[in-house]
């Protein structure tokens, strides 16, 4: 990550901005004031405590193809040269200080263009992939099944999600079984949520209520409203706590590819993951139907240990995202609670930039993976997440490209049936730093 600070707002900072800068920055003297984070920063400091705190975004950098370049109008070469300057030591386009947010959000704008970047993929092919899917009659009927689910309070999905992270499907004991024809195992638990007290009172004027003291007016004819008269705590169940006929499914597909470079791939992505721990494990140690899950208490991934090489990757780069965005302790340290729906939405499509980037194509899985966790979201929050999502693939990304440059010993094997493992190449579309 990279911060580009004008020496005029450098002065402005206090003594404590200044040694926060320096603790975690380290200044170099190319561009305007240019400082490069210290190894680690990006895992242990949220990019919004450093636009808060400083007041400026990491730098976009852009290295757009000769031809590329020619294409734009001169109108839009008139807003490359207002967002940018020209880095000619590093043979970049450089986001000019303090308009980065600005630059980047520019350059999702002209990756219409064809762009190949990582937010381009994310804002086009995935997105795209999402609206097709939504119009198919297996999404259809699962969403159907889906709509009988109780939209709980973001309060309620805190409380869920402190007693048993990995809850997805969560209703009531008779809920289950009137909409799904399904039954309690006899050692469920449940989880405690809030539920209003609801009753019913006529609905009367001053006027009215006296009448009916007086024996002048019969309450039974005037209409009744329900009223909110306090909450108390009730149980729901995950339904891995249940047992009984299949809920449809999403229209999400097994990965069945192969690798090449298997093992050295899934050595990068362990690498990529840490702090936090991999282990491929047996299914019975992870929830009902699950490929994979990152456990928050042990910040452990888990991952089942006998998926297709194409399913493998796929679900260990869906857990990385969730651990470097999802963190619990994070999320509350920085009050940046998401609901469950977002989280999964996030993970997904980073997964699925980064598969496409390395040359796996999960479409069947992620595009309906992604339709049905974001059936309830705005199109604002898609939209905002975006460049979270954008940066923690980046940030991956960046990792995994430095494990596999490192290796000496890789050697790439064309494959006539699997997946070809793209190793990194000189970047020549737009990127975070």
């Amino acid at each position: 990550m990279k911060l580009n600070i004008p020496k005029a707002l450098f002065d402005t900072y206090d003594d404590e901005q200044k040694a926060f800068l320096k603790e975690n920055f380290t200044y170099h003297s190319s561009g305007d004031r240019c400082w490069h984070s210290k190894e680690g920063v990006e895992d242990s400091i949220p990019l919004s405590a450093i636009t808060d705190g400083l007041g400026v975004y990491p730098s976009v950098t852009w290295s757009p193809t000769k031809e590329k370049y020619q294409s734009f109008s001169e109108e839009e070469r008139a807003k490359i040269r207002e967002l940018f300057f020209w880095n000619k030591k590093q043979a970049v386009w450089e986001s000019q200080p303090l308009k980065g947010e600005q630059a980047q959000y520019f350059l999702l704008s002209i990756n219409e263009y064809g762009g190949t970047d990582i937010e381009s993929t994310l804002s086009k092919k995935l997105m795209t992939g999402l609206k097709e899917i939504q119009t198919s009659e297996q999404y259809i009927n699962w969403l159907k099944s889906m709509s009988k689910f109780t939209n709980y309070s973001v309060g309620n999905q805190i409380m869920i999600a402190l007693q048993k992270p990995d809850a997805t499907l969560v209703a009531g004991k008779a809920m289950w079984y009137k909409n799904f024809k399904r039954k309690l195992n006899h050692n469920a638990v449940g989880l405690y949520i809030k539920a209003p007290r609801i009753k019913e009172k006529i609905k009367a004027t001053p006027e009215q209520i006296q009448q009916i003291s007086e024996g002048k007016l019969d309450e039974k004819t005037l209409p009744k409203i329900k009223v909110i008269e306090g909450f108390f705590f009730t149980k729901v169940y995950d339904i891995s706590e249940t047992n009984g006929p299949e809920l449809p499914k999403a229209p999400v597909h097994q990965l069945t590819g192969d690798v090449d470079n298997y093992e050295l791939f899934k050595a990068a992505i362990i690498e990529a993951a840490k702090p936090s721990e991999v282990f491929f494990v047996a299914q019975s140690e992870l929830p009902p139907n699950a490929n994979g899950c990152f456990v928050h208490s042990t910040k452990e991934i888990k991952v089942r240990d006998n998926l297709p090489p194409e399913q493998t990757i796929k679900t260990m780069l869906h857990e990385v995202a969730h651990s470097k965005m999802h963190d619990m302790d994070k999320a509350f340290l920085e009050n940046l609670i998401k609901p469950r729906e977002l989280k999964e939405f996030e993970a997904e499509s980073a997964a699925y930039i980064l598969c496409q980037k390395y040359g796996i194509d999960s479409s069947d899985y992620s595009f309906g993976y992604v339709a049905g966790w974001s059936q309830n979201l705005c199109p604002a929050e898609l939209e905002k997440s975006l460049m979270t999502t954008a940066q923690t693939a980046s940030q991956i990304s960046k990792k995994i490209d430095d494990f596999f440059e490192s290796s000496s010993h890789l050697e790439q094997q064309p494959s006539s049936s699997g997946t070809k493992l793209q190793l990194p190449e000189p970047i020549l579309e737009p990127r975070l730093e």
